[in-house]
């Protein structure tokens, strides 16, 4: 062969995939479980008996979420996905990939470490004088099936509520999904239903998913920070939802998906304090949308909690379509408007990423829409240092009672009190650094200590802008062993005055950060 072609041959190998290179047929898949303690801490009293009280994860529910099969050829994009899988699944502390060549042939094995599962949880929250408590029984692992029931009352300064909870992925033909949901309130009911078949994985060709959702419930209006309701409304509401879509590629790399969904629902509202008078308005819509990815995932370890694994989604996607609510389907006039997601990220070495999200909704003769964006940015260094910084702001138009932004009370600016900041615009910027004293402790909790500062607000449009800054430090203590992906934090916060509040000193009790991801 002449050295121009075998220079060619070279730059080709180099710049291929080493699995495409690789392409060894698996010989067999193993599973190694491992109890919620093992290793040295295994023989201590709290892990004999903690052991001894837990099921361990069933080999069948490991392997129904595993992609590669005996026979197949190796993919490390499949094979990362079936720990993504394995991991989405919540009863998983660690799920570790490891492959090796035996005289037998090629083999890949999973490893996984089971989280604690069966909690009766107590958690308190505080705001200076206002107080939201639960108490709850929670198993996230029934009989090892990896199946959730839950039940958890809660007490906030508004209402009572009794929340009752089934969810079960994979249940017949480890195809079907089905969660079940029911809160009693001090103020009435709600209640939810999904089956059916989702995207299992990246490589899935189709989903078709039933939802119904009905609720009876009174909504509290506040508005420009008053700690009293301005309006107190009746909200009768029921949708039926159908979700139905096709993959033409379908890839563990990437995927495009096109979809189709319809709902049916009744949503009328009241005032509160007589007999239920809502109108019965029924109204139905459709939408249509396409959605492209590029799939990437960062797995970092601490981010959220102490010692937990956990999946950050670094794809670059896109979703586009159209909604359409027809006159003639209950509105009073024709709707009609485009649907805009976007979402994407980037890894800043191996245990940093940034993401961002924006999602546009708007329904053009209903004077009905929602645009949102946002922005997170991470980093862990080692086990000992976590730092996150989030953005987001937010735009809505023909809000509904009860879908307003609300801010205060555990979410958003953490010392002031909740339903601080209400409306139909809100923005938020908030920042978080811990130091982790020690991860697993006597192997059962982590325990680090924080400094954060947040500042934002919501307002409603035509009125002046209301915002709110805090700033302070905290501690923060988390199960090592459990499956939660969040942990408690006890924070003394320095509150800076605004129009309505004094400056002062509050404790806060919360869990978790105090913002979601937009996500798609």
């Amino acid at each position: 062969m002449s050295s121009r072609r075998s220079l060619a041959l070279f730059a080709l190998l180099a710049v291929l995939p080493s699995s495409r290179l690789v392409a060894q047929t698996i010989k067999a898949v193993e599973i190694e479980r491992h109890d919620v303690f093992h290793g040295p801490v295994a023989q201590r009293f709290y892990g004999r008996l903690a052991n001894a009280l837990h099921i361990t994860t069933q080999d069948a529910a490991i392997r129904r979420e595993i992609l590669l099969k005996p026979g197949q050829p190796y993919d490390s994009a499949l094979a990362a996905e079936g720990a993504r899988n394995l991991r989405r699944l919540g009863v998983f502390r660690l799920v570790t990939i490891d492959t090796t060549t035996t005289d037998s042939g090629f083999v890949l094995r999973y490893i996984t470490d089971d989280g604690w599962s069966t909690k009766a949880d107590f958690r308190f929250g505080s705001t200076g004088n206002q107080v939201t408590w639960t108490v709850g029984a929670y198993e996230d692992n029934l009989l090892g099936t990896a199946g959730q029931l839950a039940f958890e009352h809660r007490k906030t300064p508004d209402r009572t509520t009794n929340t009752f909870l089934f969810q079960r992925s994979r249940l017949i033909a480890n195809k079907l999904f089905l969660r079940t949901e029911y809160v009693d309130r001090s103020d009435g009911w709600q209640a939810a239903g999904v089956t059916g078949v989702p995207w299992l994985t990246t490589a899935s060709r189709g989903r078709a998913v039933l939802s119904v959702y009905g609720q009876n419930a009174r909504v509290l209006r506040f508005v420009g920070g008053d700690p009293v309701a301005a309006d107190s409304v009746r909200r009768v509401q029921t949708i039926v939802r159908g979700d139905v879509g096709y993959a033409p590629i379908a890839d563990p790399r990437h995927y495009l998906r096109v979809g189709f969904v319809g709902q049916v629902r009744r949503d009328d509202t009241s005032p509160w304090g007589g007999p239920d008078l809502s109108p019965r308005t029924v109204s139905g819509d459709v939408q249509g949308w396409t959605e492209w990815s590029k799939v990437r995932f960062q797995v970092l370890t601490g981010f959220r909690t102490f010692a937990q694994q956990e999946d950050v989604d670094l794809s670059f996607t896109a979703r586009v379509g159209v909604a359409v609510a027809p006159s003639s389907w209950g509105y009073t006039t024709t709707g009609i408007g485009p649907i805009v997601a976007l979402h994407g990220g980037v890894a800043l070495g191996p245990t940093a990423f940034v993401t961002a999200d924006a999602r546009h909704q708007r329904l053009s003769g209903l004077d009905s829409g929602t645009t949102a964006v946002g922005t997170t940015l991470g980093w862990v260094a080692g086990v000992r240092h976590v730092f996150v910084a989030h953005a987001e702001g937010g735009w809505k138009s023909g809000v509904a009672a009860g879908d307003e932004y609300d801010l205060g009370l555990i979410t958003g600016t953490r010392a002031f009190p909740a339903h601080s900041f209400t409306g139909d615009r809100e923005y938020l910027a908030t920042a978080e650094y811990r130091f982790t004293v020690d991860p697993d402790l006597g192997g059962l909790v982590g325990l680090g200590l924080a400094a954060f500062v947040d500042q934002g607000g919501a307002w409603y449009a035509g009125s002046p802008r209301r915002s709110g800054t805090d700033a302070g430090i905290g501690l923060r203590i988390g199960p090592s062993r459990a499956t939660s992906l969040s942990v408690v934090r006890i924070d003394f916060a320095r509150r800076f005055a605004n129009d309505r509040r004094s400056a002062g000193w509050v404790v806060v009790v919360g869990k978790g950060f105090t913002f979601q991801e937009l996500g798609l």
